[in-house]
């Protein structure tokens, strides 16, 4: 995640918030106190539109992980003196609205 979205910046479409964000994410997984425990963040990145400012943290579903994320909130607004909306938790997905199958149209020989 974390070359996904250096690449993408590097490519000017990043920003300096989101990447702030994800810095503190990698400093927090990579932190020796979260290397003594059991890792809850995997990675982040940016996500969405380009010169975006929402970025997606990966973790483990546990009371750690949430607790992690709140102290980067709070590290981004001693920094920045802006406080990130978190969005947390996830949609049941394809498996309760269902899902789209696109077939390819075999062309006749009238076409």
């Amino acid at each position: 995640m974390y070359q996904c979205h250096y690449s993408y910046s590097a490519c000017g479409l990043g920003s300096d918030g989101t990447d702030r964000l994800v810095q503190l994410v990698q400093e927090m997984q990579h932190s020796k106190i979260s290397r003594s425990a059991e890792g809850t963040l995997y990675g982040a990145k940016i996500t969405g539109g380009g010169s975006g400012g929402t970025v997606c943290v990966i973790g483990k579903n546990c009371l750690r992980s949430s607790q992690q994320i709140l102290e980067i909130q709070q590290r981004y607004k001693a920094a920045t003196g802006y406080l990130p909306i978190l969005f947390e938790g996830s949609s049941p997905g394809a498996g309760k609205f269902g899902h789209l199958k696109i077939r390819r149209r075999l062309q006749s020989k009238q076409d």
